[in-house]
Formats: structure tokens, C-alpha cells, sequence
């Protein structure tokens, strides 16, 4: 389809893109008209499907000109007003914008573009590949700009590039919808297995936690929360133990405590002794250690301890433990020490990242096994139990979070000090009975837990 010369500056101006080699970067004005052209055809259903399957909107469209268009005709189906040649001409007058896509004549050279609208998926087809060949050109190209920087930290490099391309697929990601034949089937499928005890939950190997929420479901998020030093690390830490012992792989994101102080952790509680004074170790002790290390030295476990890590970058590393290593289920410590964009009010930052953890569990389909402090209130009060309230600077996670346990110390202690009774509360579950208290004991030394003989 020829150009009006009057519009064609506006056919070779791109948002972000600039030539490539002295070539304009990816992009097809026939597919694009063709979509415009459906859409004046007929209209309302036109204009759904390209929601749907347009979830990035006018920046699949390269041409400036289309973008401004499409946006004119979302305004209008949104107001319920009509749309054809006539009342979308008076939308762009209205906005002194009708000279800016080529005037009417280029309006009727859309409609005549098409025979009719039967085409319009193909069109959009072509559409998001060219804006995605964009994206991955514009990603490709800040990551060689980076490279050609001073920046001699190529781990944070790659791990930058990874996040840019995520955000491609991200603008174009659909989801299927099923069918309530599916639905149903899925449904009884999950109720025999339960019924058979083959349900796909994974097990924390704490009888007390796996009899209440029959493991640790796909797709869900699961939040341990505490005040510092109760254990929400060290529990956390042993139902990794428990798991990945039994042949699944783990993936683990500390953002708190580096790497090799982690893996100490887990070797302290496998071989049952004190890390921190290894001076007073006799033969015993030094052979158990040395058997938990090569132990868990071959395990699938996958550690990041990456600080002020951001949820986009744990989205991506994610997504690539899942892809290449197929972990099981995912460990994120803590929650308040993920990064967030700047200028954004920490409580909303907190919100989004909590709402973003949730996607994630669901786009990898494994548990996530979320950490988070509980506010100073609680100290206050030691007399009650937590509340979800008392989730430090986020209501969103109360929303969010699929099972809630709380930790917090039994009134109760051993008079020798060397153990502590701690309680995990189960607050919420969405799909299970929540209100209980699990009671454990913890050896702090060992950082390992137990469940204790009774459960009340």
C-alpha cells in the first residue's frame, strides 16, 4: 500500500528505535495497516482480540502514526463510542492530530487495505514478532554498550541482560485459557490424589507443617515471617534440607547472608555441631562434618547471594534454574531486602514485590518460600500472638501469601538454655485450615529444628 507523501515523515519516525547499519530496525507497514484496517472494519471485536493478544498495546506498532491511531480507537471502544471512518476523523480533529496520521485519505486507504477483518490474527502475528526483533535489538544493544563500559563485574552484566530480555517476552506474554471441562477435570484429578496422598505438594519433613497444608503446593506462596533471631532462617534452611535431600532440586536466593555462611549453616545442622567453635571439636565431630559437607556438596542446590537483588532479577535467574537445573521449589530471604526502583515509596515497593513473587509462582508452577520480618509492635506485646498486621511494611503480602506462618518463642523454656520452644503459627491458608500452632524446638548451636512430642 503506497504512502501519502504528506505522512511520510511520520512512517519513518520510531519511538526508540534508531537505524540499525543504516537500515530501519525490524517492522511491516502492511501488517500493521491490516490491523487498523479490521479494526475499522469491524470494530468491537476487533479491537478485544488485539487487547488480548496485544498486551504491550500501540508499541507493537513501529509506525508512529499507527501508534497515535490505535490509542485513539482503545479511547473511543472504552467510552462506547462508535467507531468508523466518520466518527474516528472528528476523534483525531477534536485532538488537532488528524494531520498527523495523513489526514482522511490515508484513514480510507486502511479500511480499502483489507477485503475483511478474517485476517486480523495473522496480521497481529506478524505484528509481534517485528516489535519483539525490536526489543531484542535494542536489548542486545544496551548490553554492548554496557560491555564497552568500565563495569568489569561481567556476572551483574549477564544477569542485566537476562532481565532485559525477560522484559520482552513479558510485553507480549498471553496466557491460554482452559476450558471448564479442564477445569473440572484438573479438579478431581488434584481430589484423587489427595485422596491417595499422591498430591503434588512437597513435603517439609516437619509432620506438624505437611498434616496442615499437605506440603508445599505449586503455584503457591508461602510465607515465613519473624522478629530477628527467632529462626526463620534456620527453619527455612531445614526444610531446604529435607527437600533437596529427597532428590529435588532448590533453588535458593540469600540476601541477607553470603553463600558459604549459608551452606555452613546446612552443614551445621546435618552433622549436628557447633560451627562457631570448632576448637572444641573432638574426632566424632570432625568426621560428621566432613560427611554432611560431601553431602551436600553434591546436591542440586542453587545459591544467589546477590545483595539489594531486584525482583526482575530474580524473576530472570529464576526462570533460568527452572529451565536448566528444573529446581523444585524456590527460597527468597527476606522479602524486605529485595531492591526496588528509586523513588518509590517503600511500602508500595514492598506491595509490588510481594504481588510480583506471586506471579512468579505461578509462571514456574514450584512453591515460593518467601522470609519477612515482623514489625517492632510485636515487642510490645510479647504476651499475644503475631498478627497480619504485624507484616512489616506490607499489607500487599497479607493478600499475597497462599499459607502465613509466624514464628515466635513459647512462653515456655528449657532451663538449660541450650534448646528453645518456638511456635510456627499458621495464620492464613487459603485452601486449608489456618489458626494452629505448630510446636518445634530449637537447638541454636545447630541451628536445626524439631518438632516437639506434642502439638497444641
Amino acid at each position: 500500500m503506497s504512502v501519502p507523501p504528506r505522512a511520510r515523515r511520520y512512517a519513518d519516525a520510531l519511538q526508540d528505535d534508531a537505524p540499525l547499519n543504516g537500515s530501519l530496525p525490524p517492522h511491516s507497514l502492511e501488517a500493521e495497516q491490516g490491523i487498523l484496517g479490521c479494526i475499522l472494519i469491524t470494530p468491537g471485536e476487533s479491537i478485544d482480540q488485539c487487547v488480548e493478544a496485544m498486551p504491550a498495546g500501540a508499541q507493537v506498532f513501529y509506525d508512529l502514526r499507527h501508534q497515535l491511531l490505535y490509542e485513539h480507537f482503545l479511547a473511543m471502544h472504552a467510552a462506547m463510542l462508535p467507531l468508523d471512518l466518520i466518527t474516528v476523523q472528528q476523534h483525531l480533529k477534536d485532538a488537532n492530530q488528524l494531520e498527523s496520521i495523513g489526514g482522511l485519505p490515508y484513514l480510507s486507504s486502511l479500511m480499502d487495505s483489507v477485503p475483511s477483518s478474517a485476517n486480523l490474527m495473522y496480521y497481529v502475528g506478524i505484528a509481534t514478532e517485528k516489535f519483539m526483533a525490536r526489543g531484542m535489538l535494542r536489548a542486545c544493544g544496551e548490553t554492548i554498550d554496557a560491555l564497552k563500559g568500565d563495569n568489569e563485574n561481567i556476572a551483574e552484566l549477564i544477569d542485566e541482560a537476562e532481565v532485559r530480555v525477560l522484559k520482552v517476552r513479558e510485553l507480549v506474554g498471553t496466557q491460554k485459557e482452559r476450558t471448564p471441562n479442564e477445569m473440572v477435570r484438573g479438579v478431581i484429578d488434584n481430589l484423587e490424589k489427595r485422596a491417595k496422598g499422591t498430591d503434588k505438594g512437597i513435603r517439609t519433613g516437619i509432620v506438624g507443617i505437611d498434616r496442615l497444608t499437605r506440603g508445599f503446593k505449586p503455584k503457591n506462596l508461602i510465607v515465613i515471617a519473624a522478629r530477628p533471631s527467632v529462626g526463620k532462617t534456620a527453619l527455612a534452611m531445614n526444610i531446604c534440607d529435607y527437600i533437596v535431600s529427597n532428590g529435588s532440586p532448590v533453588g535458593i536466593f540469600s540476601l541477607e547472608m553470603p553463600d558459604e555462611e549459608l551452606i555452613e549453616r546446612l552443614c551445621s545442622c546435618k552433622a549436628r555441631v557447633d560451627t562457631m567453635n570448632p576448637d572444641t571439636w573432638v574426632e566424632r565431630d570432625w568426621k560428621a562434618f566432613t560427611a554432611a559437607s560431601v553431602t551436600i556438596a553434591k546436591w542440586p542446590l542453587y545459591i544467589n547471594d546477590k545483595s539489594g537483588i531486584t525482583v526482575a532479577e530474580i524473576k530472570a535467574i529464576s526462570r533460568r534454574w527452572k529451565k536448566k537445573h528444573g529446581i523444585k521449589i524456590l527460597f527468597i530471604d527476606y522479602l524486605q531486602l529485595i531492591g526496588s526502583r528509586r523513588g518509590v515509596d517503600r511500602r508500595e515497593a514492598v506491595d509490588e514485590i510481594s504481588r510480583d513473587l506471586k506471579s512468579l509462582a505461578r509462571d514456574l508452577e514450584i512453591p515460593v518460600v518467601v522470609l519477612a520480618q515482623l514489625n517492632r509492635e510485636l515487642d510490645k506485646d510479647k504476651n499475644r500472638k503475631p498478627r497480619l498486621s504485624d507484616l512489616r511494611e506490607s499489607g500487599q503480602i497479607e493478600q499475597d501469601g497462599d499459607a502465613i506462618f509466624f514464628l515466635y518463642k513459647a512462653k515456655e523454656q528449657p532451663e538449660d538454655g541450650a534448646t528453645t520452644n518456638v511456635n510456627a503459627y499458621l495464620a492464613k491458608q487459603r485452601n486449608g485450615p489456618a489458626g494452629v500452632d505448630v510446636r518445634l524446638v530449637f537447638t541454636p548451636k545447630h541451628t536445626h529444628f524439631e518438632e516437639a512430642s506434642r502439638v497444641y
